[in-house]
């Protein structure tokens, strides 16, 4: 897996969307439009709102998302 690094970013769609997300540093720049994923299909249109200082490595985000969905699986939620 890539060892990227990834920051924590408060992003806003056009419509008023919101939703708070880890992306690739390179991305995290204030004021910055971005496509992002959503069902299968590249969507434009959210700016970076809030890119916070902080640099995560990308394995750490991946472990810690298994954790959620496992967690998940085992609550039953």
């Amino acid at each position: 897996m890539k060892k990227n690094k990834y920051k924590h970013a408060v992003l806003k769609k056009n419509n008023g969307d919101t939703q708070v997300s880890w992306i690739p540093a390179e991305f995290a720049v204030e004021g910055r439009y971005l496509k992002l994923k959503e069902n299968d299909k590249w969507v434009d249109g959210w700016q970076v709102i809030t890119a916070y200082p902080a640099l995560v490595d990308g394995t750490f985000i991946h472990e810690r998302e298994r954790d959620y969905k496992n967690h998940r699986k085992a609550t039953d939620i």
